[in-house]
């Protein structure tokens, strides 16, 4: 007759399927404890970045920096507006494709002349066919949250902000894009001589614990202005690209002309690294004040401070200290050459698949083979799924999640061998553990000896009572045996204490 199976026979599946749903509820962060795997993930990408190593960045890009060298021939920083309009001019005599100025340069009173004659540059190089300038502004104030109303930007801000989308403004409103305010910006007069700039602000989630700058927000929302970052900015009019060709795709990127940047509903783009401070060619501003330098010839040049002594660096996956201007380098070659990283919203989907997979595999398996060969496989089916990450990372330049991978199997495949071993040690009757415990305190060869010595040192008078005892004591146990038993009983060796 078939009876049904108990509760118990189903424990080992119910519990591993627990394991595998906390996982993936950590996985999709949708419990309080996900920080902490986002956290490991995070520090895994970074050892993805360290471990692929550096790779070749784009030649067209190049770096003027103002670095210590050039602080102790011209003196501390900030320069005179003065000082700077002469660098950029003999920076635009070596006829560069494009000017990007990763500084700030704000109105001030005692710097009206400079500001003027600086301004006066960049008209004349436009004027003359020559190379544009571009600057930046940031944010004082950004959020996810609404903020309150702010003022219009000005017109030269206004001027880079987004026109086109493809969706209605109800659908593109509803996205949730960062919110700025406290626009700062250059003096108006710079601002109307140049060309449209971007943003510079940096995302990082520094309360997490993680000062590393991973992501740029392509796009942020100010008042009613939808305004593009730096680096877009830069890969836009280096190609010479209007307003009317770019276009945002509510939720999925931006078409920049014929490239397509992917972002995240939120915006944001991930950055690909492509080494240490260095990577990028650099050459300093003593060089450029010096003499001619023509290398710098249909390059865009993007001029930065570099100075040990200034607080313009950032967190990067290869080290802790990267010069600022490095970061835009690299945000803006990516876009250039389509090389930030991915992690499209189907990514999460395929992540789900492969955990259960993985678990339900890790399993069936632990509890079929032997506890050692379970160990190994587990081991092993952890380090194949973070090296299909690693690949994923190097050759398709995707994210995936691969410490979620790793854990679910884990967790799936280690349930199942300690219910496994506790099933072995559940069979076993107590009678047969406490003989295979005496028997493995003493050697057999031993044991036998020890009950010769034992059977010789006894007196007869001792052995005949001892026998007498044991009888009388058998008897008052269990119903009276055949003879064998009884025998049996009264020539067995004494047990072991």
């Amino acid at each position: 007759m078939m009876t049904k199976p108990s509760l118990r026979s189903h424990l080992p599946r119910m519990v591993a399927g627990a394991l595998l749903f906390v996982t993936v509820l950590l996985h999709v962060r949708l419990l309080p404890l996900s920080n902490v795997l986002e956290w490991f993930e995070r520090q895994n990408l970074d050892l993805c970045f360290r471990l692929r190593g550096s790779l070749p960045t784009d030649s067209s890009l190049v770096l003027v920096t103002i670095d210590d060298a050039s602080l102790q021939r011209v003196g501390a920083w900030p320069w005179p507006r003065r000082t700077l309009a002469g660098l950029l001019q003999k920076l635009l005599a070596a006829q560069p494709r494009l000017v990007v100025l990763d500084i700030i340069l704000p109105a001030r009173p005692e710097e009206v002349a400079g500001t003027a004659e600086l301004a006066q540059v960049i008209r004349d190089s436009r004027a003359q066919g020559g190379a544009g300038v571009i600057l930046p502004y940031y944010f004082s104030r950004i959020s996810l949250q609404p903020l309150p109303p702010v003022e219009p930007p000005p017109p030269p801000v206004a001027a880079s902000a987004f026109i086109l989308f493809d969706a209605p403004p109800q659908e593109v409103a509803a996205l949730p894009l960062l919110h700025a305010a406290g626009l700062n910006h250059a003096s108006l007069d710079l601002l109307s001589a140049s060309l449209p700039g971007g943003h510079i602000n940096l995302i990082s989630t520094e309360e997490m614990g993680d000062p590393v700058v991973r992501w740029e927000a392509q796009i942020v929302r100010h008042g009613e202005f939808y305004l593009p970052a730096l680096p877009l900015q830069i890969a836009a009019q280096a190609t010479q690209l209007t307003r009317g060709q770019i276009r945002l795709k509510a939720g999925e990127g931006i078409q920049l002309g014929e490239r397509f940047i992917h972002t995240d509903r939120a915006g944001w783009s991930l950055i690909n690294y492509y080494g240490p401070a260095g990577a990028f060619r650099q050459i300093s501003a003593v060089e450029l004040l010096e003499g001619p330098v023509s290398a710098l010839a249909g390059k865009i040049v993007v001029v930065g401070v570099t100075a040990a002594g200034t607080q313009d660096f950032l967190a990067s996956p290869f080290a802790s200290r990267l010069p600022g201007v490095e970061k835009l380098a690299t945000s803006t070659a990516n876009i250039l050459r389509q090389e930030p990283l991915q992690r499209p919203d189907y990514l999460k989907a395929v992540e789900i698949l492969l955990m259960l997979g993985a678990g339900t595999v890790a399993f069936g398996l632990c509890r079929r083979w032997p506890r050692a060969l379970g160990v190994v496989l587990l081991l092993g089916l952890a380090l194949l799924l973070w090296l299909v990450g690693f690949a994923a990372f190097a050759a398709g330049r995707m994210w995936l999640h691969g410490i979620g991978l790793m854990l679910a199997p884990v967790l799936a495949g280690g349930s199942a061998l300690l219910f496994a071993e506790k099933k072995s040690l559940t069979a076993t009757p107590p009678s047969a553990r406490r003989a295979a415990t005496a028997t493995e305190v003493m050697p057999k060869p031993a044991r036998a000896r020890w009950g010769k010595s034992m059977r010789r040192s006894i007196p007869p008078s001792a052995a005949k009572s001892r026998s007498r005892f044991s009888t009388r004591r058998t008897a008052s146990r269990r119903p009276r045996r055949s003879g064998c038993a009884s025998a049996f009983c009264a020539r067995r060796a004494p047990p072991v204490r």
